[in-house]
C-alpha cells in the first residue's frame, strides 16, 4: 500500500508553525477538517470515456496555479504576480509574461495600476477562482492535452493560509479535469 505523507507533512508543520499571515492578509480559518472538507474525493459533473488508470500515451502538461488576487475571495493579497505577495506596480513585476486575459468575464479579473499602451487597465486573474481555472482545464482540452499535472511547492506549508490556498486551487483543478475530459489530477489526501 502506498502512502502519499505529504499532505500530513504539510498540516504537521502547518501546526508547528502557528498562525503565520502575511502582513495585510486576513487571516483563515483553516484546519484539517477544512483540508479534508476541500480535498475530498471529487463528485461533481464528470465526462465519461476518460481512461484515468493510465497516462501512457497521453499529452501531459503541468498546471501552476500560483496567482491570488486581493478580491478572490481568499486570505492572501496579491501572489506571484510581484515579488514579497505585493501588489504589481510599473517596474515592479516578477511574471515571465503578462496573461492574456481578453477571453475570461468581468468576474474573473483583477484590475491592477498598471495600463496597456492604450491606456486600458491591465488585468490579472487569480487561480482560486474555480471560473477561471476551468476555462484553463477547457482550454487544455480544446488544444489536446489529455491530463495535467498541478504544482505545489512544501513551502505552502508555513501558513495555514496559504496551504488552504493551495488546496482550494487543487479542488479547481480537479473539477476542471472532470468536466473537461482530462485525467484529472489525485484527490490530495491519502490516510
Amino acid at each position: 500500500m502506498k502512502h502519499n505523507a505529504l499532505p500530513l507533512l504539510s498540516v504537521l508543520l502547518c501546526v508547528l508553525c502557528g498562525q503565520l499571515t502575511a502582513a495585510g492578509a486576513r487571516s483563515s480559518t483553516f484546519t484539517w477538517e477544512t483540508a479534508k472538507a476541500t480535498l475530498k474525493p471529487y463528485n461533481g459533473p464528470s465526462v465519461k470515456g476518460v481512461d484515468v488508470s493510465t497516462l501512457t500515451g497521453k499529452v501531459v502538461a503541468g498546471y501552476q496555479g500560483w496567482f491570488a488576487t486581493p478580491d478572490d475571495g481568499g486570505p492572501l493579497g496579491w501572489v506571484h504576480y510581484q515579488f514579497g505577495s505585493k501588489e504589481p506596480l510599473p517596474n515592479k513585476v516578477c511574471i515571465d509574461f503578462w496573461p492574456d486575459v481578453s477571453e475570461l468575464d468581468p468576474d474573473e479579473k483583477c484590475a491592477t495600476k498598471l495600463v496597456h499602451g492604450d491606456g486600458s487597465p491591465a488585468y490579472v486573474f487569480s487561480s482560486r477562482n474555480p471560473k477561471t481555472v476551468n476555462r484553463h482545464f477547457q482550454w487544455m482540452r480544446q488544444y489536446g492535452i489529455d491530463a495535467a499535472f498541478v504544482q505545489r511547492f512544501a513551502g505552502v506549508s508555513s501558513s495555514p493560509d496559504r496551504f488552504e490556498n493551495s488546496c482550494r486551487v487543487l479542488a479547481n483543478c480537479r473539477a476542471g479535469a472532470n468536466r473537461n475530459a482530462l485525467t484529472p489530477p489525485p484527490d490530495g489526501l491519502r490516510r
